[in-house]
């Protein structure tokens, strides 16, 4: 997968007082890129101080990279969240993809521990789960010797140009999550709940309303339903959200299908996703959002101690193959649910 050099250049730029300049990325206004005027700018002290600039350009963008600010660590990061968001960051819980902490005492992890030749596809970050994350941080403490880019994309533009049918479609059933654990791929039913002891899973399966089976000798599935669009906590827009697409079979690594697919006996997904009356998703359906998402695709060239602040609502974002080293640092931030989102009142 290619993206445009076209959207790379900046189409604006403005000086916030004496401090900042904010530079428009791309051909939309959703990736500024804001660097200090004059040296020696603490961020996390400028964060707290203005917390109405941040809000602003949050809701104006969507995705805000900090350049130039020297946060090069986990400790500093965890000072940048606190200060932007008043708490620190959450605990990476119900997982569904591997990632490790840092640094013991920070709940900062590692962006994802897949190999390096994958790429992973552009998804809100838990947006399958009734918790998630409203805010993202990603920090570059090593840059990629080659590649790795994290692509982001505008999901107000994806929601626009999804077709009215198919979001009518999705917006009126929901959408319904399947997961299997402990099939030879993805997490283990272990590590994606954090626990070895069954009964805890099913309390917490309990907990999230999500139907668990157990089968074999050590072998869950898990199906749960939730919506397909949620309303903005800050605007109010209602927004395509969910994981009907990055949880389809269809967009799962090709190396990944083949070995699924080779023997040609029936398959066990590790996830896949319907309608939430339990239909199945249409090929051409997913292709289609698999093509808007794609579309929708910038990117920016990781550099030592850059900070990305994503609204997970109002941006997605994935992760290119690399090349040589490369360390980004993930924190989550701002939980929120299904139901405090719930578009038109429909959890």
């Amino acid at each position: 997968m290619r993206f445009s050099d076209s959207r790379r250049r900046a189409v604006t730029l403005e000086a916030s007082g004496d401090w900042l300049d904010v530079e428009i990325l791309g051909e939309r206004e959703f990736l500024a890129c804001i660097t200090p005027r004059i040296a020696g700018i603490h961020l996390a002290d400028w964060l707290r101080n203005n917390p109405d600039w941040l809000a602003d350009r949050r809701r104006r963008h969507g995705a805000l990279l900090f350049r130039g600010f020297d946060i090069g660590n986990v400790a500093r990061l965890n000072e940048v969240v606190n200060a932007a968001t008043g708490a620190p960051p959450l605990e990476y819980r119900y997982r569904a993809s591997p990632r490790h902490a840092l640094e013991k005492g920070y709940h900062i992890y590692t962006s994802t521990d897949y190999p390096a030749h994958q790429a992973i596809f552009l998804h809100n970050e838990h947006a399958f789960s009734r918790e998630f994350p409203a805010g993202l941080f990603f920090c570059c403490l090593v840059p990629p010797g080659s590649g790795g880019e994290t692509p982001l994309g505008d999901n107000r533009w994806i929601t626009e140009c999804i077709p009215r049918d198919i979001r009518e479609r999705f917006d009126e059933h929901g959408v319904l999550y399947e997961r299997n654990f402990n099939h030879g791929f993805g997490l283990t039913w272990q590590r994606a709940f954090g626990t070895g002891d069954r009964d805890a899973v099913e309390r917490e399966c309990a907990r999230r309303e999500i139907e668990c089976t157990w089968s074999g000798a050590d072998q869950l599935q898990t199906l749960q339903k939730g919506p397909a669009m949620v309303c903005h906590p800050r605007t109010g827009e209602r927004l395509w959200f969910n994981h009907a697409t990055f949880f389809n079979a269809l967009s799962l690594p090709a190396a990944m299908k083949e070995t699924l697919t080779r023997d040609g006996a029936s398959v066990t997904w590790p996830t896949q996703t319907y309608y939430g009356n339990g239909e199945e998703i249409e090929d051409e359906v997913i292709e289609c959002l698999r093509g808007i998402y794609i579309e929708s695709r910038l990117l920016f060239p990781w550099r030592h101690g850059d900070v990305l602040f994503l609204d997970n609502l109002l941006g997605v974002h994935g992760r290119m193959p690399f090349g040589g080293d490369r360390r980004i640092a993930v924190a989550m931030s701002e939980i929120c649910s299904w139901q405090q989102l719930a578009a038109d009142g429909q959890a």
